[in-house]
């Protein structure tokens, strides 16, 4: 079964966000708000079509509590509405402790294509953020920076195929253990 799923890849971007007079809190309430408002269904339908991200009319379905996207090829009458939808819930949008930095993810199937769209994203942000600050006051704009930009992903975070072979390999001696525990034995045959 686990040979059968996609390979899955996560793409991070770290961003910083300073304001001058506000707390972590209210930073991170400014950026969700800022992606939020750059983030709209045409931003992404441009970017869906740049990189052809679910071609051929393939969309992504969801997949368990582990994966956010599976490709599945025989939903193909799906609108460019329901891709955006689906490509919403592949970004990620975390902060980290303390709240001063926030990681944008990206999930795709394609490796090198998670890191761009990741990419991209952050680089919305930032070209929004540089927009807002200087036609705002001094000091009150919300001032953002790609910290650590995107990078291919060497390996997939889904499915952990080793960590499949490895539970169904234990699975199987624990069996075989129990199994040969309650088979009656030749003595027992005997009387």
């Amino acid at each position: 079964f686990s040979l059968r799923l996609p390979d899955l890849y996560r793409a991070d971007a770290l961003i910083t966000a300073t304001a001058a007079g506000s707390n972590a809190q209210a930073r991170m309430d400014q950026i969700r708000g800022l992606a939020k408002r750059r983030f709209n269904d045409a931003t992404l339908a441009r970017i869906i079509e740049t990189y052809d991200l679910y071609h051929n009319g393939a969309r992504p379905r969801s997949f368990g509590a582990f994966a956010r996207v599976v490709l599945d090829p025989a939903q193909q009458s799906k609108s460019m509405d329901e891709a955006v939808d689906q490509m919403r819930r592949n970004i990620l949008l975390e902060t980290t402790p303390p709240g001063a930095v926030l990681r944008l993810t990206f999930i795709s199937n394609k490796p090198a294509i998670a890191a761009q769209v990741a990419n991209q994203l952050a680089a919305l942000m930032l070209e929004d953020s540089r927009r807002n600050a200087a036609g705002a006051e001094s000091g009150n704009a919300l001032r953002i920076t790609v910290r650590d930009p995107a990078r291919i992903p060497e390996k997939p975070f889904f499915p952990g195929r080793e960590n499949i072979v490895a539970l169904g390999a234990f699975a199987g001696a624990l069996l075989g253990l129990l199994i040969s525990l309650l088979r009656p034995t030749p003595m027992q045959l005997a009387s």
